[in-house]
Order: C-alpha cells, then structure tokens, then sequence
C-alpha cells in the first residue's frame, strides 16, 4: 500500500487504471478487426474466398497473441479491485482499498470498481481459458490425429490455432487452457493477498507443488 493516494497529483484513481487496462484491449481487438476489413476492402478486387480465409486468420492470430499477452497484468489489475485494507487499528471502518488509499470501501466510488471487476472477471480470467478449452475443443479429434495425418485441414487448423497446441502431446491438446489457469492462479489471485503475509507464500508454493505433481502425471 501507499501512504500517497495512489492518483493525487495526476487526477486518476485505481478504478480509472481498472477502466483503461480493462476496456484497453477491448479497443485493440475492436482495431484489429477494423484493420482485417481494411485489408479485404484493399485487396477486394480478384479475391476468392480462400485468400479472405487465409487474411482472416492472420488477423484471429493477432487476437490470440493479444489475449495471451494481456491475460495475467489485467488479471492483476481486476483482483487488486477487491482488498481493502484497516488504515487506523483504533477506528472499526477505516477500511480503504489496498491499492489506492484514496477510496474508501464504504464509498459508492469502491462499488463501482467492485462492480466492473466482477464483470472484467467474466470476461477475462474465466472467459478466456474457456475460449482457448472451445476453440480446441472443436477441433480435438483432428488435433489428436496430427501426427498420423497429414491433410489440408490440419495446416488451417495449425496456421489458427497451432501457438495453443503444438508445444503439448496430441492427446493434451486442451493444456493451454490449464496453463493459462496456472498463470492466472499465480499471479493474480495470489496477489489479492498481502504481500507481507506468509500466507502468500505458503499457498503459492503449495500451489506451484500441485501443479508439478499434475505435470508429472500428465506426462
């Protein structure tokens, strides 16, 4: 925590930091999908439909390689919405928001935080996993079968969708869904925990234990 409030000499607090790390890539996917209509408008004359396939999952890509990216420092930035902190042991409510001591979390100002984070929660650290698990899903039995077939449709697939499977055994094809659980686990989550708390430590180390006991089986 801070003992300056967290935006008093630049006009923000830490719900304005939710709204722009939050709704930021938002915007960026909205671009990107301007820049994929873009390029079919610019290379409209002549083109088939397979060239706006192969246009269009270049594009998906790039919306991949962003959701990937951005999932663990946003996820930070959504769960650091919820603890609150005592500022005064003498006083029972002088509770304020870990990260920015400029909010009380009795204010209507804390709610809304409380209240876009619990929607960003959705859409990012369920949300995005779940999209990775479907994504794959729909394509399990031809992923599996990659190293025995060699056809037309499992280049498509792989040109999509390979950057989530190809490091992983055929029959794991779903891992990256729990990998992008791990990440989120141990960086976000932990962090709504003190920093100054053994707490942390221990829960992250049990944590990080189970999954090298879950990789082991896996293998």
């Amino acid at each position: 925590a801070s003992i300056i409030p967290f935006g008093c000499s630049v006009g923000y607090d830490y719900v304005d930091v939710l709204l722009a790390t939050t709704f930021g890539p938002i915007v960026l996917v909205a671009l990107i999908y301007v820049a994929y209509e873009v390029d079919c408008c610019l290379h409209s004359e002549g083109m088939e439909k397979e060239d706006k396939t192969k246009i269009w999952t270049r594009y998906y890509q790039y919306f991949l390689y962003l959701t990937y990216l951005v999932l663990p420092s946003v996820t930070v930035v959504i769960f650091g919405m919820f603890p609150c902190q005592n500022v005064d042991e003498q006083e029972e409510d002088q509770y304020y928001l870990r990260n920015d001591l400029s909010i009380s979390c009795s204010s209507e100002r804390y709610t809304t935080g409380v209240t876009i984070a619990a929607i960003m929660i959705v859409v990012y650290p369920f949300g995005i996993p779940l999209m990775y698990w479907w994504q794959l899903f729909r394509y399990r039995g031809i992923i599996q079968n990659r190293s025995t077939d060699n056809t037309q449709q499992i280049a498509d697939i792989a040109s999509k969708y390979g950057f989530l499977y190809e490091s992983y055994e055929p029959r794991f094809w779903y891992w990256e869904s729990v990998e992008a659980i791990r990440r989120i686990v141990l960086t976000a989550v932990l962090s709504v925990l003190s920093a100054s708390s053994s707490t942390q430590s221990v829960l992250g180390m049990t944590l990080s234990l189970l999954y090298i006991g879950l990789y082991s089986q896996c293998k």
